[in-house]
């Protein structure tokens, strides 16, 4: 060994020394796969004037490291050789990369060679460089191989598509398509087909494109999925729409089911407190009819005892002359207030016999108010269902308001009284209720254009607009729950239109309301 420079320490990891002591040494730390790699090289190779030879050796900390080694012998002038010479350097950070370059090669080959999708690799002039075997499987090729070479549309020609290729190649920008149609020329059975497809352009470091990746999945499938879904959805859109209609109708239908039920169970309320009123007021009736009867006779006998009295002073006046006896029947007279029972017994039977008969006529406006309806209409006097009404009503009146009544001259009318007794009454008490203060109630009837009006007016709170414009809807209220039902008027605008009339409202906020009835003057005949 005649010399070793000092990166064979680096190298080796020992001592130049070492090698110098015992030049053989760094062949003990070759691999043994490699050494007689290395034997060949320098033994064999060194004839031809040089050698080149890669290597592994192990370093005393138990390392492998790559080792490139490159020689030439020396001769001398008679040609004998005199030395060999070489030079050797660590080239592992290089094999470690090729070796990670192989695996990425290998691995990049297995994805493209099994992958599912369909890909292509065609240099910028549109001709095969590479396909998979997807690829070559699903257009009909022979195997990859068969398409190298070859330009892809003298196989698959198509103006719009080979116009999407260029653009891409001038332009640099992949293009990306879904369910794109295609039908093969070569394979008419087929038919039409879909693809996903994408083009990307493979570039220069300088952005110049040189190649096109690509990339396709048949979704033929999926497309006539989609179209079936899609006629699917649109047959379903249309059931929908005739379901919700369908479904329109019976929430309307039902709703004027809860409406008419509701009525019905409101009609057969009042018909219920018809019926306990009737009896009630026949109840009633008969000991106001023994009250009356016995009145009127006591009233009798009062007169009678007064005559009596008068008769029997007029006796004993003439029988006791003297002052003492005179004197004693005046103070018993006093005593006993003879003038104010003989003066106010008549009076108090007289108002007790106008209270019976006051009586007695609520009773007879509560029987005809609480009739019920035999299904037929009848000749009625409005004016009398008003006053029939308010006669029963009064009492939630009286203390609330001042009554007007303006009633004209109406002729007998078709209709169902009790019906309309029920209207009177439901529009009076929720005028009372609108007064917050003490105010007015109007009641006017008249003969309009062969129809008959009657209004109701009071000087309550009044209604906005928007409230009016609901007040005859079911179940709409403005009261406070627990005070109504929202039915009153509802139900009143039924039974006007059932009568062919018309139930209209005028109202303004802190100016009273008006509500008018028209009903149309009809015979019975008719």
């Amino acid at each position: 060994m005649l010399y070793v420079s000092p990166a064979y320490e680096k190298i080796w990891g020992m001592s130049c020394d070492s090698l110098y002591r015992a030049p053989t040494d760094f062949v003990e730390a070759i691999h043994p796969d490699d050494k007689e790699e290395v034997r060949r090289a320098v033994v064999l190779d060194h004839s031809q004037g040089k050698w080149n030879c890669q290597y592994r050796i192990r370093r005393p900390n138990g390392n492998w490291r790559w080792i490139e080694d490159q020689g030439f012998p020396v001769y001398g002038s008679d040609g004998e050789l005199l030395c060999l010479t070489g030079v050797a350097r660590d080239v592992t950070p290089q094999k470690e990369l090729e070796e990670q370059l192989r695996h990425s090669k290998q691995m990049l080959e297995n994805i493209f060679s099994s992958m599912h999708i369909q890909i292509a690799y065609l240099d910028k002039d549109f001709r095969f460089i590479r396909v998979n075997e997807a690829y070559a499987d699903t257009v009909g090729g022979k195997g990859p191989d068969s398409f190298v070479g070859r330009g892809h549309f003298d196989l698959f020609p198509n103006a719009e598509n080979e116009k999407i290729f260029r653009r891409v190649v001038t332009s640099g920008v992949a293009f990306h398509a879904t369910e794109k149609a295609f039908a093969f020329p070569d394979q008419p059975q087929r038919g039409t087909t879909f693809w996903d497809w994408s083009l990307v352009p493979v570039k220069k470091e300088d952005g110049t494109v040189y190649g096109l990746l690509l990339t396709l999945v048949d979704v033929t499938e999926r497309a006539g999925n989609r179209l079936a879904l899609e006629q699917a959805l649109a047959e379903a859109r249309g059931l929908s729409g005739e379901l919700q209609q369908k479904n329109c109708d019976l929430e309307e239908t039902a709703a004027k089911l809860r409406q008419t039920q509701s009525h019905i169970i409101q009609q057969e309320k009042l018909a219920t407190i018809g019926l306990l009123a009737a009896g009630v007021a026949h109840e009633i009736n008969n000991p106001l009819s023994f009250v009356t009867s016995n009145l009127m006779t006591l009233g009798k006998y009062c007169s009678r005892l007064g005559d009596y009295v008068a008769a029997l002073e007029r006796l004993l006046a003439r029988q006791y002359q003297t002052e003492s006896d005179i004197g004693e029947l005046s103070e018993l007279r006093r005593r006993f207030t003879i003038e104010n029972i003989l003066a106010d017994s008549g009076d108090l039977v007289d108002e007790s016999l106008e209270g019976a008969d006051r009586l007695k006529n609520i009773v007879r406006d509560l029987k005809s108010f609480s009739r019920r309806d035999d299904g037929q209409m009848n000749m009625v006097d409005i004016n009398g269902c008003l006053q029939s009404t308010v006669n029963i009503v009064w009492s939630e009146l009286k203390y609330t308001c001042e009554l007007v009544m303006d009633l004209g001259d109406l002729p007998p009318i078709l209709c169902h009284p009790q019906q309309l007794n029920q209207i009177f009454m439901n529009l009076l008490i929720n005028a009372a209720q609108a007064m917050e203060v003490q105010g007015t109630i109007t009641i006017t009837s008249r003969q309009q254009a062969g129809h008959v009006e009657v209004s109701i007016a009071d000087t309550g709170c009044g209604m906005s607009p928007e409230v009016a414009a609901h007040i005859f809807e079911p179940f709409y209220t403005t009261k406070p729950v627990g005070k109504g039902t929202g039915l009153g008027l509802s139900i009143a605008m039924d039974i006007v239109r059932h009568h062919q009339g018309e139930l209209r409202v005028e109202s303004e906020p802190g100016h009273g309301t008006i509500f008018t009835l028209r009903l149309p003057i009809r015979s019975g005949k008719q």
